[in-house]
C-alpha cells in the first residue's frame, strides 16, 4: 500500500497553533560530512567529553566528541526555506517596508519562517520555534575525526606573488572535521499543519552546507532514516549516538578499549542506528507511531515530487503563507 502524507492527517494540527497541542513529529537523521567541515563557537572545533557508549568505556574519560550545536544545524535549513519563500514573494515585509531578516531587529513575526522557526523580534512579539533539537555528536572521538587544513593567502593574480614580485609568507591553518564522519540528530517538529511539516522536512533534505566557511567547505548529506508521530518528545541525540556506538562496536567485533577505524562503513552506521532507533522507540512512555523504512521513503519521495513541480510547490507554500 502506498502511504502518503495525507494518510497521517490525524497527527497534524488542523491550523497553525501558538500553544502546545501534544502533537510531536520526530525526524531521525544521519548527517555525514562529505567535505572538510568547521563546527566551532570560538577558535577550535566544538567538542565535549562524553562516555563512549552506554556500555563501552573506550578512552575512559578522554572520549571527546565533536558536536554540532542546534543553531548550526537549524540555521542553514532555515535559510534554505527562506530562499524558496523569497522566490515566490512569500516573505512578509515589515510595516516600514523593510524586508524580514533573520538575526536582526527586522523580523516580521508573521511569515512562515518566523512562525515555524521562531522570532524574537517583530510586530507580533516573540514566537517560539516549532522545530526543536539539541547538539548532535560525532560517532568517533574528536582526535580521530579532526585534522588541520592549511591554506595560502592568494593575491589577485591567483598566486602568492604580489605585483612587485614579492613572495607572500601568509599561511593559515583551520581545524576541520574530516570527510566521512557521522552525526545522529533527531529534529522534533511540534504542533504543525501538514503543509508546515512538508516545508520543514524539505528544508532538512535539501540543505547541503553546514558550519563556517560554507562557501568553500561544509558539504554534508542528510539521510532521513525514520519519522515518528507521538504525543511526547523522544530520546536525546547523545543517547542515540552512544547506543549506536555500542552496536557498531559489537557488529564489527571491536576489542574493548579500542576505537573503531575511521571512516566507518555507512551501511553499518545506518543499520545500527536503525536498530537502536526502533528499540528505544519501544521504551517510550507515550504513544508513538514509528514509520518503517518503506513508509518513510514514500513520504520523502512525495515531498521531493512537490518540490520538483513548481505549480504544486507554489500551491503548498501559498497555503503555508
Amino acid at each position: 500500500m502506498n502511504m502518503t502524507i495525507e494518510s497521517y492527517k490525524e497527527h497534524f494540527a488542523p491550523q497553525r497553533a501558538d500553544v502546545k497541542g501534544g502533537k510531536y513529529i520526530s525526524v531521525f537523521i544521519i548527517r555525514k560530512t562529505e567535505s572538510e567541515c568547521i563546527f566551532r563557537t570560538d577558535k577550535e572545533i566544538s567538542n565535549e567529553i562524553t562516555l563512549a557508549g552506554k556500555t563501552r568505556r573506550d578512552l575512559d574519560t578522554q572520549f571527546a566528541r565533536v558536536y554540532i550545536s542546534k543553531r548550526k544545524q537549524v540555521a542553514p535549513e532555515r535559510r534554505s526555506g527562506r530562499e524558496i519563500l523569497r522566490k515566490f514573494g512569500l516573505l512578509n515585509k515589515n510595516e516600514d517596508g523593510s524586508p524580514c531578516e533573520i538575526n536582526s531587529k527586522k523580523m516580521c513575526g508573521k511569515c512562515a519562517d518566523c512562525c515555524l522557526y521562531g522570532s524574537a523580534i517583530g510586530d507580533e512579539g516573540a514566537l517560539k520555534s516549532h522545530v526543536v533539537s539539541d547538539e548532535s555528536f560525532s560517532m568517533l572521538p574528536y582526535d580521530v575525526v579532526t585534522t588541520e587544513h592549511t591554506f595560502n593567502a592568494i593575491y589577485d593574480t591567483g598566486t602568492m606573488i604580489d605585483a612587485s614580485g614579492k613572495q607572500s609568507q601568509a599561511l593559515g591553518t583551520d581545524e576541520v572535521v574530516r570527510p566521512g564522519e557521522f552525526f545522529l540528530d533527531i529534529e522534533t517538529i511540534t504542533d504543525v499543519t501538514m503543509d508546515e511539516f512538508i516545508y520543514v522536512l524539505a528544508n532538512i533534505t535539501r540543505t547541503r552546507r553546514y558550519g563556517a566557511m560554507s562557501s568553500r567547505l561544509g558539504k554534508m548529506s542528510n539521510l532521513v532514516i525514520g519519522i515518528a508521530f507521538s504525543n511526547c518528545e523522544l530520546f536525546a541525540n547523545l543517547e542515540w549516538t552512544q547506543e549506536t556506538y555500542d552496536e557498531i562496536c559489537h557488529e564489527l567485533k571491536v576489542a574493548d578499549d579500542t576505537v573503531p577505524d575511521f571512516p566507518l562503513d555507512p551501511d553499518v552506521v545506518k543499520r545500527c542506528a536503525e536498530n537502536v532507533m526502533r528499540r528505544k522507540v519501544g521504551t517510550m512512555n507515550g504513544e508513538v507511531l514509528l514509520l518503517d523504512a518503506k513508509e518513510t521513503a514514500q513520504i520523502i519521495d512525495q515531498v521531493s515530487d512537490i518540490y520538483r513541480d513548481e505549480k504544486k510547490l507554489k500551491t503548498v507554500l501559498s497555503r503555508l503563507a
